[in-house]
């Protein structure tokens, strides 16, 4: 009989401090190639519409269950910055939208590898992640040097499937490719609207991770404050 659980990603697996760095850093870097195109933006406008697409991607992910693209997010601040660029300036301008981190290093969250290590004996382990901006193509190398990706037999990523959390169809596209069914399943992340949500619907344990010890959460759901809690709450959950 499979058991399986599956995990969000960011805060819950790997986090960066000071996210708002990140929208004004990225305006800095695209405002600049945009400029040796021949293009004049403000950086302040630049940063504006990056966060307003960051809101509008979250939206439709929470909202619909869907994601965009991120081809189709520099195309829409392309957009309403005015600027058509094409070749290679399209080419660079998308490979920083979708690396640039704000200067700050991508950190394992506290216990992460520990805990993966201790549940992949007992459980088959899998990653569901909505990729905003960064592709799957540019995390899977994070996971590899963060030394993750040895406990999690499947990665599943927003921007390849074109649905994202909440959507049922994310997360039971895991499963069958785990092998497992939601009855046997848990899911964690530190998302009520899209990792609970969605695990709830789904058929999952929903399981919050909740570090900061809020308290606004849904009273449906089981929840840690630290991932090395995880092994005693699930070995209690499905004994």
């Amino acid at each position: 009989m499979v058991y399986a659980v599956t995990f969000d990603l960011w805060n819950t697996l790997l986090y960066e401090r000071n996210h708002e760095r990140v929208a004004d850093r990225l305006a800095e870097d695209l405002g600049g190639i945009l400029a040796g195109a021949g293009y004049s933006i403000e950086e302040t406008r630049l940063a504006q519409f990056i966060r307003e697409c960051r809101a509008m991607v979250m939206r439709r992910q929470v909202d619909e269950g869907l994601d965009m693209a991120p081809e189709e997010q520099l195309a829409w601040i392309l957009g309403r910055a005015g600027a058509a660029p094409t070749g290679q300036v399209a080419e660079k301008l998308l490979e920083f939208y979708t690396t640039a981190r704000g200067g700050e290093e991508i950190r394992v969250m506290d216990g992460a590898v520990d805990t993966l290590r201790e549940l992949a004996r007992e459980y088959r382990l899998a990653l569901i992640c909505n990729t905003g901006r960064t592709p799957g193509k540019v995390i899977r190398p994070w996971l590899k040097e963060k030394g993750l990706n040895r406990y999690l037999e499947v990665l599943t990523f927003s921007n390849e499937q074109r649905i994202a959390k909440p959507n049922p169809r994310i997360f039971l596209h895991t499963l069958k490719q785990l092998g497992a069914v939601p009855e046997r399943a848990a899911h964690v992340g530190d998302d009520p609207r899209t990792d609970l949500k969605g695990a709830r619907t789904t058929g999952m344990i929903p399981v919050w991770f909740n570090p900061t010890g809020r308290e606004d959460g849904p009273d449906w759901a089981y929840q840690v404050q630290r991932l090395s809690d995880l092994p005693a709450l699930l070995a209690e959950i499905w004994t």
